[in-house]
């Protein structure tokens, strides 16, 4: 009788113990999701599409490393103007690849951001005036 008795103190331990988790991991994986924008409020559609631009080159910088599973959200922190022009390329879903033009040159700073919702990581993104490319730089 006994040693049923610590078996089901134990199963219960074990059960508050795996239900802490699973609860723990869901807000990890959430946070980032429901409080942190992708892009700044109030843009033109001009500076959407050069911060989707600046999201997308950061997608690929990281792209084949573990740091791509643990990097749950890139978010635009902000988006300066310029004299220039710059030129890219975007698939936007449902468009297709399209190339844009600007009579601006853009520069975008982006924050890559982990479990609850840290930001481990930031990248300068410059849409220049070379066709179809652009500059990254991880600041730290």
């Amino acid at each position: 009788m006994k040693i049923w008795c610590t078996s089901s103190k134990r199963s219960r331990v074990l059960l508050g113990m795996f239900i802490f988790l699973l609860v723990g991991g869901t807000v990890a994986v959430a946070v980032p999701f429901l409080f942190i924008p992708q892009i700044p409020q109030g843009l033109t559609e001009e500076e959407k599409l050069a911060a989707e631009y600046a999201k997308f080159r950061v997608r690929q910088s990281i792209g084949g490393s573990l740091e791509s599973v643990i990097t749950l959200r890139l978010e635009v922190a902000s988006l300066q103007e310029l004299p220039g022009h710059s030129s890219i390329c975007l698939s936007i879903p449902g468009k297709g690849i399209r190339s844009y033009t600007f009579s601006r040159t853009y520069v975008a700073t982006v924050n890559a951001v982990t479990f609850f919702g840290i930001r481990y990581s930031r990248f300068l993104v410059v849409c220049d005036e070379a066709p179809h490319r652009g500059r990254v730089e991880r600041l730290y």
